[in-house]
């Protein structure tokens, strides 16, 4: 199955609650969308989210190492 991701604009537009099997999250995505979250009940959902797939390996996290030339 290819696994795929969302932008925030597209999460936001489509006000996606719940994503597809094969979805990984991007540590930027979740940065912004924690950056707008209206309230802090909101920010720990974010979190609670973050938490599940950073732990299932299935975080998209940038690094240095991760640069293309």
């Amino acid at each position: 199955m290819i696994p795929h991701t969302f932008d925030t604009s597209f999460i936001i537009a489509n006000r996606l609650s719940e994503f597809p099997d094969n979805f990984y999250l991007s540590d930027v995505v979740q940065l912004e969308l924690i950056g707008s979250a209206a309230d802090e009940r909101f920010v720990k959902k974010l979190q609670a989210i973050r938490k599940y797939y950073a732990d299932e390996n299935l975080l998209i996290v940038p690094s240095v190492q991760s640069r293309f030339y």
